[in-house]
């Protein structure tokens, strides 16, 4: 299987999750620092799982070796507490294999087989596992692969193992200072610390050679491999079949050694001379240990001593606007306290940073000048914002907004309350848009777009709102009340988005002038002339402007209140008044208490009869007398006004 094709989502997403174990220490940013970062990559922490995402196009077989076996021995060069796991899984569409799942997973044997041994050769304690999952919904497999290192969760003996394998590398750390003695450390500990014997139980497994104190060869040579590779040193170990033997190679200053336990060098007076042979001649008489083994071990430590360009700290601006033009956000890269140099230390590329969305800087070192891996981060990419105002009319609101460099156009957008959302109505090239027909005095939210087209893709932008209320409706409803000789009371149906209302007052239903303004819809209207017809009209107004005048209201008030006065007589009192005008006759009434209970009533047909007497009365008691004019439109009697009720008391 040469090439996987890969895709997830119109991308390519390699995912790789690594999940430290219940006991183990290596603190988050030494998990980073450990994790190579590739091209179009980069790390991340979520929910305390630390991952490395990575997008590419065309994921061969080949890349994902290099990815599994870079992870996988960047964590084994050093010192791992305890037992940990990392996860990759690689997506895939349906092509070429259509939607033939056991085809699929055939091919991935094979790519599995060639990891396994890789993998195992590393440690006894490191392992790979394979599946692979068919997303029918979503139209792709995935190939999963899981990495244990440093031990199983499974075995009950893998926490003690680490523990003693992670005790000696930190004892070699204080107690060396070079790797050399640190190879002589390993080899001198097991060799004090173990005895050879041959029993069943008593297997190649290094457990026993670093908790037991009892092993064979190839415990040795595999607890020798565990304790060099955790330090950071390359080691594997060779085995002659024919003779049932195991040894181990190490990688010091650049030279293979050949260590050998079973065949330890001492003096005549039984002190250690030496545990390593330059001479690698066991080797020779072993058919499984090939050169091209050496090698790829030596390979895959030649960059420990380099600077991890994904430790480095990174400044740089997350957020820009859209130009039209490709956007290269300036960095600054430092190691420490050093400012590492663009085109010296690292080099930058940029994808996606045209277009709105999310644009991407890649850096990576430069090998040569030791830098190595690389280090990708994403910055926005958004349509610049405009400020948009409203003028509004009665039905009608014209909305305009200032230029966004280099769109291609505006998207007019109205909320919608019942979906709780806002819809596209309108799309515009210009800086200015009127909408129409709408409704008079209400409240409307729109919101202007920015867009880009490209290749049949539109960009769009953040909704730019603005809430305007159109100018007032209509007053509908306008009713006179209370009406005096001098005053009336207006009230009209209220207005919905009104801040006011304005009254205007005409005495011929022509020529108007401004009577009052309220912000109730009522109003009391005085210091009016008796008997006269007036003309009112009322209209809303609110911040957007002033709506339509109501239809005129015609009313004439009353006659003028008549002012008594009073003369008693014995059994009788005379009351006389000024003429009223415009009066047809009046109606006097009298009653013996103020509130004219059970009052009479004495009616004068002629608007010339301005006095009248009451006889018969009672002497000596009080008597209370009140008048008003009428007069007759179409057939029937409008009175005016009472006068004041006047209190007398008859002779």
């Amino acid at each position: 299987m040469k090439k996987l094709m890969f895709t997830l989502f119109s991308t390519v997403l390699l995912c790789l999750c690594l999940t430290l174990g219940t006991y183990a220490a290596m603190p988050e940013s030494e998990v980073k620092s450990c994790i190579s970062a590739y091209d179009d990559s980069y790390v991340k922490t979520e929910d305390g799982t630390v991952y490395l995402e990575y997008e590419k196009w065309d994921v061969s077989e080949e890349e994902m070796f290099e990815v599994l076996s870079d992870i996988a021995q960047s964590l084994m060069g050093r010192p791992v507490e305890d037992y940990c796991r990392v996860s990759v899984k690689f997506f895939f569409t349906y092509e070429p294999y259509g939607n033939d799942f056991e085809r699929f997973f055939g091919e991935l044997s094979l790519v599995k087989k060639k990891f396994g041994n890789f993998f195992t050769e590393w440690s006894r304690y490191n392992k790979m596992t394979m599946s692979a999952t068919h997303y029918k919904t979503a139209g792709h497999f995935s190939a999963n692969f899981s990495l244990y290192l440093n031990g199983s969760e499974q075995d009950k003996y893998g926490k003690e193992y680490d523990d003693k394998l992670l005790s000696l590398v930190r004892q070699a750390e204080k107690e060396c200072s070079t790797e050399m003695e640190k190879v002589q450390f390993f080899l001198k500990w097991l060799d004090e610390n173990n005895t050879y014997l041959i029993l069943t139980g008593y297997t190649n497994d290094p457990r026993y050679a670093l908790n037991v104190g009892l092993t064979v060869c190839g415990g040795y040579a595999n607890a020798f491999k565990d304790l060099c590779n955790a330090a950071g040193i390359p080691a594997t170990v060779p085995v002659n079949q024919q003779a049932n033997h195991a040894w181990s190679q190490v990688y010091v200053n650049g030279e293979w050694y050949t260590a050998d336990l079973c065949n330890v060098v001492t003096s005549e007076s039984g002190e250690y001379t030496g545990y390593l042979f330059t001479d690698p001649s066991l080797s020779a008489d072993c058919d499984d240990f090939v050169e091209k083994h050496k090698k790829a071990y030596v390979e895959s430590y030649k960059y420990k001593d380099t600077v991890n360009i994904a430790a480095c700290s990174f400044k740089y601006k997350s957020s820009f606007s859209y130009t039209g033009k490709s956007i290269k956000p300036s960095l600054t890269v430092k190691h420490g306290d050093t400012v590492l140099k663009s085109g010296v230390h690292y080099k930058v590329t940029y994808s996606a940073n045209k277009y709105p969305g999310t644009g991407r800087i890649t850096v990576k070192g430069i090998t040569e000048n030791g830098y190595r891996a690389s280090r990708s981060f994403t910055f926005k990419i958004e349509l610049p914002k405009v400020t948009v105002t409203a003028k509004p009319s009665k039905t009608s609101v014209k909305l305009s907004w200032g230029k966004a460099e280099g769109v291609d156009g505006y998207i007019i957008r109205l909320y919608n309350s019942k979906k709780d959302e806002y819809e596209d109505i309108d799309k515009v090239k210009g800086t200015s848009c009127t909408v129409k027909n709408l409704t008079a005095g209400k409240k409307y939210k729109f919101a202007v777009r920015p867009y880009v087209q490209n290749n049949g893709n539109i960009y769009r932008g953040s909704n730019c709102k603005v809430t305007v209320t159109t100018a007032p409706g209509k007053v509908k409803g306008l009713k006179a009340s209370s009406l005096t000789d001098s005053s009336l009371k207006l009230k009209w149906t209220a207005v919905s988005t009104a801040r006011e209302y304005e009254v205007q007052i005409s005495t011929d239903g022509k020529k108007w002038k401004s009577q009052t303004v309220t912000k109730k819809n009522s109003c009391t209207v005085k210091k009016l002339s008796a008997n006269k017809k007036y003309y009112f009209r009322v209209r809303a107004v609110n911040s957007s402007g002033k709506g339509s005048y109501s239809s005129k209201k015609a009313v004439t008030t009353l006659l003028l209140r008549p002012e008594l006065k009073t003369k008693a007589g014995k059994g009788k009192i005379t009351v006389s008044w000024e003429k009223i005008k415009g009066a047809k006759g009046y109606v006097l009434s009298y009653a013996r208490n103020s509130d004219m209970i059970n009052n009479k009533k004495v009616t004068l047909k002629k608007s010339s009869k301005t006095s009248a007497t009451v006889k018969g009365l009672k002497s000596k008691k009080n008597y209370y007398v009140r008048v008003r004019a009428y007069k007759t439109v179409d057939g029937e009697r409008v009175y005016g006004s009472y006068s004041k009720v006047v209190k007398i008391k008859v002779k």
